[in-house]
């Protein structure tokens, strides 16, 4: 199924952009706090929010929308949280980019429970 595959390694990589550029991270050596600083840094988070929300709209088109139930629901939630990431980077907010992280977290976990892992109740086969 070409919106499996393609569509993994398109909302992977770009949750992995929003998803890595803010981090608090804390070893022996001391804390490091990871964040966009220059224009580009943050054009680069922004252009994966655009992505993830247009992914989230292609989700819903025929043939690739699985139902009109559940599927519809999670990815218009898609396209909710990649605009809400694209808000985020606009403003330069760390704190609303560590939100919209989180919710792309969980949109992603409950889609692929219903749909992507092997034992998902609505895996098409």
């Amino acid at each position: 199924m070409r919106l499996v595959r393609s569509g993994r390694m398109l909302l992977a990589s770009c949750a992995d952009v929003i998803w890595g550029s803010v981090a608090t991270i804390v070893t022996t050596a001391g804390t490091e706090e990871r964040r966009p600083h220059t224009p580009e840094e943050w054009v680069v988070v922004r252009n994966s929010g655009v992505l993830l929300a247009e992914s989230g709209n292609l989700m819903m088109m025929v043939p690739r929308a699985y139902d009109g139930g559940d599927w519809m629901k999670l990815s218009q939630e898609l396209v909710e949280t990649g605009a809400q990431a694209m808000r985020a980077a606009d403003a330069k907010s760390v704190e609303g980019l560590f939100a919209a992280g989180e919710k792309i977290d969980d949109v992603c976990e409950r889609c692929h429970r219903l749909y992507a892992y092997g034992d998902a109740p609505r895996r098409k086969r």
